[in-house]
C-alpha cells in the first residue's frame, strides 16, 4: 500500500475502506518513512514492557535515543537523523529491562536490574561519553526485598541540578512477606546520596498484594511527578509536587482499572494521560484503555480505547497526548501473529505500523514530534519474531492530523476557577458556552517554555442583545478586538511570538470595549517544535505550513471533472499529487507556476487515461520552493 512520494524515503497510506460519498468518514493520511531491522538480539524481552521507556526523542530536533537488552547486556543506540543514522550500538552495563530518561541538558540517563534484584544506573556526562556505573540498590543480608518489576525513571531540574527519580516495585517472600512500591531519588552528579521515598505497601500482615510494573513521568508545566503501578490486577496512582511527599491516589480508574495491567503514564502540556490493558471479564481478551486527567482537576475520564473486543490489545504507549500505540491481532483466528498498530481517536480505525503479519511483533516504544497544526511525527522501536534470533525494528510515521491536543486549556465559566485565572469578577455557568466575566477586564497568566512556538485560541461569547466587542492582549504589547453577536461564538487564532515568552509567561487579557461586560470561553494554547534550520527569532511564528486557503477544489465531490485552483506566492513552484485510498499515486501536476489562471482539471483519470472509480481521494498540495504542503480530500461519485 505504498508509493513514492516527493522523496525517494518517504511513502503514503490511508486508510477506511467503507466509504459514503456523501457522508465521507473521518480519515487521517499518513505519510510512512519504512524502515530496515536496526539490530537482531537474542533476548525476548529486549524491549520489555511498556511502562519503562525504551525510546526518546530529543526535542526540537530528530535526534533519537534508544536502549535495550542484547546477550545480558544493556545496549545503547542513538540516531542524529531520526531514522536511517543510526549509530553502532554499544554496551553500557549489564543486566535486563533498561528505562531511558533525558536531562534537562538532553543526555540520556539509564536505569536497569539484574537478576539479583539489585538497581544499577548510567548516565551521559557529555554528549557521547558516558560516566561510571553506580550500582544504586544492592540486596543483602536475611530475606531483603528483591526489585521484582522493571523500573521506570523521570528527571527533574531544580535550582541546584537535575534530580533523577527512579520508581521500582519490592518484594520478599521470606521474614514479611514485603510488598511496596518506592521511589529512589538522587542529584544526577550524586547517584549514591541517594534513598527511597515510600509510595505504598508495608511488611508482614500489612504487606498487602504483590506490586508489578510501576511507570513515572514528570510534568513540565509545574515539575510534579506522576507515578503509575500494579497493585494485583489493579491500576493505582501517585503524585508528589515540587518539594513535597508523595500523594498515593490509589485506585483511581473505577471498574476500568480493574483485571488490569501494564499501565503507562505520560505527561503533555497540562493534562496527565494514563494507558493500560483492561479485561472486561476474567476470560474475555485484553483491550487498551486510556484515562486522561487536566493537572487541576482531581479525576481521571477513562474510555475504552483499541475496541477490539475480539483481539487481545498489549502493552499500550502514548505519545505527545496525541498516539496511542498497542500490540493487537488481525483476526481471532488462528494465530494470525500480533501487529503494532496507532490511534489518535477511539473512533479511528488503528492503522498497522509494523506489517509484519507472522512473525509478532510487540512491546513497542513510541515518540512524537508536533511541527505544525497539520504535520506531526511518530517514531517507534517494536520487537519482532517469535523466537530467537528476534529483531528490534523501527518506522517513522508522518501523521496529516485532524486536530492535535493542546497544550494548555483553560475550561472558563465554572465555579472552581481555571488554573491559569488571575482575575474574574464572576462567571456563568448556564450559558451554552459558559463564560468568565470581567466587568472590565478578565486576566490570566500561563508559563510558557521559551524555544517552542505555540499557537493561541480564544473564544468570545455572549447571551445578552447585540453586538459586544472587547479588546484581547498579550502582555500589554499586542491585541486584537474581537467582535461577538449574541448566540455566535467568536474564535480569535494566533501565533504568539517568541519576543513575549522569554520570561517564560504571558499574560492574556480581555478587556470590554463595547457590552455589558468583557467574556472569556475555552482558551486554548497549543505547543509546536521548530523544524531542524527553523530559529526562534520573531516571525519564526509565520513558518507554517501551506495554507488550505490556498486551494479551491469545486465541484467536490465530483461526478465526471474536478476544478483545482491554487494560489503560490509569486514566483514559487507548485506541485500536485492525487493518492487512492490505499496510498497508490493516481495522478500528477508538476511545476505549477504563478500564472493569469491558476488552476487545473482533473477529468478522474489516472496516469494511464483510464477512469479511477468513485470514492475518496487526498489532494497534496507542495510549494517546491519551500517544502510547505497542505492535504485536502476530494471525493469522486458515480
Amino acid at each position: 500500500y505504498c508509493v513514492d512520494l516527493v522523496r525517494h524515503d518517504e511513502y503514503i497510506i490511508t486508510g477506511k475502506s467503507e466509504i459514503d460519498p456523501y457522508n465521507p468518514p473521518y480519515c487521517d493520511v499518513c505519510l510512512v518513512k519504512l524502515g530496515d531491522q536496526i539490530v537482531d538480539t537474542d533476548d525476548p524481552l529486549a524491549l520489555a514492557y511498556n511502562g519503562n521507556r525504551h525510546l526518546l526523542l530529543k526535542p526540537n530536533s530528530d535526534e533519537l535515543h534508544l536502549v535495550y537488552t542484547r546477550t545480558g547486556h544493556i545496549v545503547y543506540q542513538y540516531s542524529s537523523d531520526g531514522w536511517a543514522d543510526w549509530y553502532s550500538p554499544g554496551v553500557i552495563g549489564s543486566g535486563k529491562f533498561p528505562a531511558l530518561a533525558l536531562s534537562s541538558d538532553n543526555l540520556p540517563s539509564v536505569a536497569w536490574i539484574d537478576d539479583d534484584g539489585g538497581l544499577w544506573y548510567r548516565r551521559q556526562v557529555a554528549p557521547g561519553q558516558w560516566g561510571q556505573i553506580y550500582h544504586l540498590y544492592d540486596p543483602w543480608g536475611a530475606f531483603p526485598p528483591l526489585i521484582n518489576s522493571p523500573p521506570s525513571i523521570a528527571i527533574t531540574p531544580t535550582s541546584v541540578g537535575d534530580s533523577v527519580h527512579i520508581i521500582c516495585t519490592l518484594h520478599s517472600t521470606g521474614n514479611g512477606p514485603i510488598n511496596w512500591v518506592g521511589v529512589y531519588s538522587f542529584q544526577i552528579d550524586q547517584p549514591m546520596l541517594g534513598s527511597f521515598s515510600y509510595i505504598e505497601g508495608g511488611v508482614g500482615p500489612n504487606a498487602g498484594a504483590v506490586r508489578y510494573n510501576p511507570s513515572i513521568v514528570r510534568c513540565e508545566i509545574d515539575n510534579s511527578l506522576h507515578a503509575v503501578w500494579q497493585r494485583a490486577d489493579t491500576i493505582c496512582y501517585a503524585t508528589r509536587q515540587l518539594g513535597q511527599a508523595w500523594q498515593n491516589w490509589g485506585w483511581q480508574f473505577s471498574d476500568d482499572g480493574l483485571r488490569s495491567a501494564h499501565p503507562f503514564i505520560e505527561s503533555y502540556g497540562d493534562m496527565v494521560y494514563v494507558v493500560w490493558q483492561h479485561k472486561e471479564t476474567a476470560i474475555t481478551p485484553e483491550e487498551v484503555y486510556k484515562a486522561k486527567r487536566q493537572l487541576a482537576q482531581n479525576y481521571f475520564r477513562s474510555e475504552h480505547f483499541s475496541l477490539t473486543p475480539n483481539t487481545k490489545s498489549l502493552y499500550p504507549v502514548n505519545a505527545a497526548g496525541m498516539f496511542t500505540v498497542y500490540s493487537d491481532r488481525l483476526s481471532p483466528f488462528p494465530d494470525p501473529g500480533l501487529e503494532v498498530f496507532y490511534k489518535v481517536h477511539p473512533a479511528d480505525e488503528s492503522y498497522n505500523i509494523s506489517q509484519t503479519t507472522i512473525p509478532n511483533s510487540f512491546y513497542a516504544q513510541s515518540s512524537a514530534r508536533l511541527l505544525s497544526p497539520t504535520l506531526t511525527y511518530l517514531y517507534t522501536a517494536w520487537q519482532d519474531g517469535d523466537g530467537p534470533v528476534y529483531e528490534i525494528r523501527f518506522r517513522k510515521i508522518r501523521h496529516i492530523p485532524i486536530e492535535i491536543p493542546p497544550y494548555f486549556s483553560s475550561p472558563n465559566g465554572f465555579e472552581t476557577p481555571s488554573p491559569y485565572l488571575v482575575q474574574r469578577d464572576t462567571f456563568i455557568a448556564d450559558w451554552q458556552i459558559p463564560v468568565d466575566v470581567g466587568y472590565e477586564t478578565i486576566t490570566y497568566q500561563f508559563p510558557l517554555v521559551p524555544g517552542y512556538r505555540y499557537q493561541l485560541k480564544v473564544i468570545a461569547y455572549q447571551q445578552s442583545s447585540g453586538e459586544w466587542r472587547e479588546w484581547v492582549k498579550i502582555d500589554n504589547k499586542w491585541r486584537h478586538q474581537i467582535k461577538y453577536n449574541v448566540f455566535k461564538a467568536e474564535t480569535l487564532e494566533y501565533w504568539i511570538p517568541p519576543a513575549f515568552y522569554k520570561d517564560s509567561l504571558i499574560e492574556l487579557t480581555f478587556e470590554r470595549k463595547k457590552g455589558d461586560f468583557a467574556t472569556a470561553g475555552p482558551i486554548y494554547i497549543y505547543r509546536y517544535e521548530y523544524e531542524e534550520g527553523e530559529g526562534g527569532g520573531p516571525m519564526a511564528q509565520e513558518n507554517q505550513r501551506v495554507s488550505a486557503d490556498v486551494v479551491t477544489i469545486f465541484p467536490n465531490p465530483f461526478r465526471e471533472k474536478v476544478n483545482i485552483k491554487y494560489q503560490p506566492p509569486k514566483g514559487n513552484r507548485m506541485r500536485l499529487r492525487i493518492y487512492d485510498i490505499a496510498g497508490r499515486l493516481v495522478k500528477r501536476f508538476d511545476n505549477l507556476t504563478d500564472s493569469w489562471f491558476n488552476s487545473v482539471v482533473w477529468a478522474g483519470r489516472d496516469e494511464d487515461g483510464r477512469a479511477v472509480p468513485a470514492g475518496i481521494y487526498f489532494l497534496v498540495v507542495e510549494n517546491v520552493d519551500t517544502d510547505e504542503f497542505t492535504c485536502r480530500k476530494i471525493i469522486k461519485v458515480e
